[in-house]
């Protein structure tokens, strides 16, 4: 794998290392306050689409291009997912999820997993 650093693989590389850095600052600052833990998820989760936005576009090859493909789709799903829990402990005074809402945010990202996951084994 070669990795070219064009303008756009390079902007990709440093919004990634700095989605990283801000979630570890906030995290440090109260790891234990749950708006902290979840922001910091949802950083993650968008380091780790950036990460496989930058493989996949670096991979030459078609077999493993398919894999970070795959694998992009199911960090894109999970930024959402932790923005929603995000927002929902950011302010207190309303509660945006339920029980059942949490339950079935999770059973679809568990969903569009499963499914991005069984299509590289269908060819």
């Amino acid at each position: 794998m070669s990795l070219p650093f064009d303008g756009i693989n390079l902007t990709i590389f440093i919004v990634a290392f700095l989605n990283t850095v801000l979630g570890l600052l906030v995290l440090i600052e109260q790891p234990y306050n749950p708006k902290n833990k979840y922001f910091f998820f949802f950083t993650c989760a968008a380091t780790l689409w950036g990460v496989t936005m930058f493989l996949f576009r670096a991979e030459p090859t078609a077999e493993l291009s398919i894999v970070y493909a795959r694998l992009l789709y199911i960090a894109a799903a999970a930024i959402p997912l932790f923005f929603l829990y995000f927002i929902n402990h950011f302010d207190k005074t309303t509660t945006l999820f339920s029980l059942f809402h949490r339950v079935i945010s999770i059973f679809l990202f568990i969903l569009i997993g499963y499914v991005v996951i069984s299509l590289l084994f269908i060819q």
